[in-house]
Parts: C-alpha cells; sequence; structure tokens
C-alpha cells in the first residue's frame, strides 16, 4: 500500500500525465456587444481538462473556436463565483464560469489526453484519470444562465447541461437543457492550431 508521500508521488505523475500539453492554445474569443449568457463548467475528476468552445458546427478553430477555460488539477486552489451566478459552489479548481455566445448552437469540448485507469485500482487513482472526453452541443439563450458538467461515471463519459432557473423565494432550480445532445464528432486539440499533442 502506498503511503500518504507514495499516493501524492502517484497523483502528480497522472496529473501532469492528464494535462499532455504543449505550445500555446488557440483562445476563443467573445466580442463585445453581442449577445451572451453565463455558463459554469465542471467536472466531477481531477483529471485537467482543457474546456474548448467552437460556434460553427466541424469544430472550426479560430477567433470564434478555441479555448475558453481549464477545469480540474489538484490542490485548493481555484475561483469563487467569478461571474456571481447562482447557486455558487465552495471554491474548487473543478469548477470555472465564463460568458459565452447567446442565440446560437455552440459545441463545447472537454479535452484530455489522458486515458482512464480500467481494473482495481485505488479511488483516488480512478478520480485522478477520468481522462475521457467528450462534446456537447446546446443552444444557449440571452440573459440566462447554465451549468456545464463533464462526468465520468462506470467507465462512462458524458456531459449534461442544466439551465440555472431562480424562483421568487431565492431557490435556484436545474432544469435540464432540451436543446442539449452529445455531437457525435469529438472536438479535440487536433482541431487547434498549433496541436496540444501529436
Amino acid at each position: 500500500m502506498a503511503n500518504g508521500s507514495g499516493k501524492c508521488r502517484i497523483l502528480a505523475a497522472l496529473l501532469l500525465a492528464s494535462a499532455g500539453v504543449t505550445g500555446c492554445a488557440v483562445r476563443y474569443q467573445l466580442p463585445d456587444g453581442e449577445p451572451r449568457a453565463k455558463v459554469r463548467f465542471m467536472t466531477t475528476t481531477w483529471a485537467v481538462k482543457r474546456v474548448l468552445l467552437f460556434e460553427e458546427d466541424g469544430c472550426k478553430k479560430g477567433p470564434r473556436g478555441g479555448q475558453i477555460t481549464t477545469v480540474g488539477g489538484w490542490g485548493a486552489s481555484g475561483e469563487t463565483s467569478k461571474l456571481q451566478m447562482a447557486d455558487a459552489p465552495e471554491k474548487s479548481i473543478r469548477v470555472k464560469e465564463r460568458e459565452i455566445p447567446a442565440n446560437k448552437t455552440i459545441y463545447v469540448a472537454f479535452a484530455v489526453s489522458a486515458k482512464p485507469v480500467s481494473g482495481a485500482v485505488p479511488e483516488y487513482v480512478r478520480l485522478a484519470t477520468g481522462g475521457c472526453s467528450v462534446t456537447v452541443s446546446f443552444l444557449p439563450k440571452e440573459g440566462r444562465e447554465y451549468e456545464v458538467v463533464h462526468t465520468y461515471e462506470r467507465a462512462e463519459c458524458g456531459a449534461t447541461v442544466m439551465e440555472l432557473v431562480k424562483s421568487a423565494d431565492g431557490s435556484v432550480r436545474r432544469i435540464a437543457e432540451p436543446t442539449a445532445r452529445i455531437y457525435e464528432r469529438q472536438c479535440s486539440y487536433r482541431d487547434l492550431d498549433p496541436p496540444f499533442y501529436r
């Protein structure tokens, strides 16, 4: 059995491997004055994921297609509710809030290069290597708030999109976004220039 320091070394190596990134990122840029919504990107695992956002079918790179943020990692650092969205969770490196274009279909990819570990492994290893990638599309509406969550459960990779709806009493409801679809084509680092990995 690994001791505490051994466990930390194993996790550090796994997380560095999951980043698997070289070169400079092509950044997504949302121009001023355009309709926008707010989104909270989240992940249920510790593996580092780059969140890519594309405005065009086919994951077309450029100013309207690129990396918007990262989620995941190990440590206490992270953001509070950057955009003052509803029902903010505790500060976490697995949570990021960003503005996104509204009134058009967008494609959000959680892209990782590490492969999930299968078989009988400790829970902390499974959490660190939830490295599956997935792309989801949906049509956000102007002025509304959403949560897009990367999931990895029972060796299945997925993503959910929920709209955050504030009630008159101050409570917040999470409603499944009806336009959300798992995209048949997985957007990845290879859709960006320069590539993140070979």
